[in-house]
């Protein structure tokens, strides 16, 4: 991993786009990048995606032994099946709905639908 990031940064050069390079050095970079990490906005957001994240890395270790029954076979391909075409249904409806909501009322409906479900 470490002989990869090394042969890629220093071969690879970085595409700008249309502006052309900064002539800044990576570690120039590097600095302003861990500039942008004293925001609050920044960091809020990388911590909500760390919890969000790490609730999905829990849930995907733990579904299947949670479904165990000692003596009975758990389907667990229809199951997975049923996860994946609810997550389809849930992207697929929030492209519909997303351009006709404000997101506060977008969000509120996300929240209760839900609290719908789980419960």
């Amino acid at each position: 991993l470490i002989a990869g990031f090394s042969i890629i940064s220093l071969r690879w050069d970085e595409n700008f786009g249309g502006g052309g390079a900064s002539g800044k050095s990576m570690l120039g970079r590097l600095s302003e990048a861990c500039q942008q990490l004293k925001s609050m906005r920044v960091t809020l957001l990388g911590l909500v995606v760390a919890c969000f994240e790490g609730a999905m890395f829990a849930f995907v270790f733990n579904w299947t032994p949670a479904l165990d029954v000692e003596g009975a076979e758990t389907p667990h391909g229809l199951i997975f099946a049923a996860f994946m075409m609810a997550c389809m249904c849930g992207a697929s409806s929030a492209t519909v709905i997303g351009s006709s909501l404000a997101p506060a009322a977008r969000l509120a409906l996300e929240a209760s639908t839900s609290q719908l479900s789980a419960s």
